[in-house]
């Protein structure tokens, strides 16, 4: 059960790299030979051959062999010296192709530049579109755009949160989160296997009303939680940082944070993920912060020893 949350992360990382795979080898149909890899360069030798695609995200792919499908590089560099008979698609980095290289069909590159040696050739269109426009820094990037529209949506949700459940849930959740990270972290791989399996045991067991109650039920009720204890890693992470600032302050630098982390390749993306489930599990920990053990008074009927008890006698 505790490797639910990342089996899910996986599998849909998987789904977003095989959908795009399977769009542009729509013209080849076999996807049976591909290469797919993670963080983890990818290079076709002179005397190699790659009978099927080849996808790579985060990282790069040379090729001084042949490549018998298409070529698709997410957040790295494509460097081709030899061929390749499909499209070619090079999202956030540059495609660079040397003497002599060829790729049969057509180009995108997305966030980057082609660098062509005349003597290389493409046999269908070519399309070229970034550079700084796109991923340059200051507020003319797209995605400079996007992270200042997601930073305020973020900033503004977390505070409403904290005005909605007020000081004291938000504290009480908080405090779990920087005294038993580890243990909140496990607890919300199993709220969220559980939140799954109610989802997926209603959507394929009941019908008609009841299925779509409990369907919508256990989403709120998931939202709920992960809202709350978004909104109490926020304040953690942002003390960390701005040590003297208020929790409003903090929880807009933590929610910051949290955003920023997400274009951090490999490295963000399971940090935040961690997070989410450390929030997902402080919030179910402390009812919504209502107390500390309220999991354990409440659900599993058991009491926390009050403050000292156990203490042997001196």
């Amino acid at each position: 059960m505790r490797m639910t949350k990342l089996l899910y992360a996986g599998l849909a990382l998987g789904i977003f790299l095989g959908s795009c795979s399977t769009l542009m080898a729509s013209r080849h149909g076999d996807r049976k030979s591909e290469i797919t890899k993670i963080s983890q360069s990818i290079h076709i030798k002179s005397n190699d051959r790659a009978d099927g695609d080849v996808n790579c995200f985060g990282c790069s792919v040379k090729v001084d062999g042949n490549v018998a499908g298409d070529l698709a590089v997410f957040g790295g560099t494509a460097e081709v010296n030899g061929s390749v008979a499909g499209d070619v698609a090079v999202f956030g980095g540059e495609l660079k192709m040397g003497p002599g290289a060829s790729i049969a069909g057509d180009v995108a590159v997305f966030g980057g530049k082609i660098q062509r040696d005349p003597s290389a050739t493409i046999g269908g269109q070519t399309t070229e579109f970034g550079g700084g426009f796109i991923f340059g820094a200051g507020a003319l990037g797209i995605l400079g755009l996007i992270l200042v529209v997601l930073s305020f949506v973020g900033i503004v949700l977390y505070l409403v949160v904290y005005a909605i459940a007020g000081r004291p849930r938000i504290e009480v959740t908080t405090a779990m989160v920087g005294q038993q990270m580890m243990t909140a972290a496990v607890y919300g791989m199993g709220v969220a296997a559980v939140g799954v399996a109610l989802i997926l045991g209603a959507a394929f067991g009941l019908g008609g009303s009841a299925r779509a109650i409990v369907i919508v039920t256990v989403a709120l009720f998931l939202l709920l939680l992960a809202l709350v204890g978004n909104t109490a890693v926020a304040l953690w992470l942002g003390r960390l940082v701005a040590k003297t600032a208020g929790p409003l302050g903090a929880i807009a630098v933590g929610a910051l944070l949290m955003i920023l982390m997400q274009f951090v390749p490999i490295a963000g993306s399971l940090a935040h993920l961690f997070f989410q489930l450390v929030g997902l599990g402080a919030a179910a920990l402390t009812g919504l912060g209502s107390s500390a053990g309220w999991l354990q008074q409440n659900v599993f009927g058991n009491t926390p020893p009050p403050p000292g008890a156990g203490t042997p006698a001196v």
